[in-house]
């Protein structure tokens, strides 16, 4: 139980940490970007809240029955899963659109239709509201459901954010001689290998989680530790 309180506790600092620098890099640069994207990461921090109080009751009732006396336990261990999962995807949904809106300056050189574009938000929003609105607020019909559905849509926003992102850097760093203000080259690859370290690090964390699962699929103990190793 202390690796498990231990490791939601550091997942905490880290995203305070990212907090305190989103702050203050949209106080130096006071766009609408990066203030939502700092509400965002804000918002993601506040998620580890609920996430740290379901330690405990996760590892107590793990393997047991709902009975009348574990009834109220059980019950609010429903609501702060519940509650963690509503907070992590209402941030990594307003992450994921603001990618996408950010993408659109790939226009500059890659012209493309606008319908694109809202075909593009239109499916993200579909996709999220099945898995983490429909499948893991609403209505869990069971705990591996909402698992697969946390997976599910955790796949899809690294697909997109990995894809947007790689794809508008390679397109800044191909038309670099057309821009005024870019970086130096070498600045710029090094923003690309440090994309791609975090986008691998971001995928090993979906695969532990996914493998974790699958092979202790009785075990909520076990369960619980792979998920907060992720």
């Amino acid at each position: 139980m202390k690796v498990t309180h231990s490791l939601a506790g550091f997942g905490l600092f880290v995203q305070t940490c990212n907090v305190a620098y989103g702050t203050h890099h949209a106080h130096l640069r006071p766009t609408k970007f990066n203030v939502i994207l700092v509400l965002s990461i804000f918002v993601s921090a506040l998620s580890f809240i609920p996430l740290l109080l379901t330690t405990r009751p996760a590892i107590e009732l793990a393997g047991t029955r709902i009975t009348h006396e574990n009834k109220p336990d059980f019950w609010l261990l429903d609501v702060q899963v519940r509650t963690f999962t509503a907070m992590y995807s209402v941030a990594s949904l307003t992450y994921i659109l603001m990618e996408q809106i950010r993408f659109r300056l790939v226009k500059y050189f890659l012209p493309y239709s606008d319908k694109w574009d809202y075909l593009f938000v239109t499916l993200t929003l579909l996709i999220w509201t099945l898995t983490t609105v429909v499948f893991g607020v609403i209505h869990p019909i069971t705990p591996s459901i909402q698992t697969l559905a946390g997976a599910a849509w955790t796949s899809y926003g690294l697909l997109v954010d990995n894809l947007l992102s790689f794809t508008l850097m390679h397109q800044i760093l191909s038309n670099r001689q057309h821009l005024s203000t870019i970086d130096p080259l070498q600045h710029v690859r090094r923003l690309i290998r440090a994309l791609a370290l975090l986008c691998a690090t971001s995928w090993v964390a979906l695969a532990v989680f996914i493998v974790g699962n699958f092979l202790y699929p009785t075990d909520g103990k076990m369960r619980t530790l792979f998920f907060r190793v992720a």
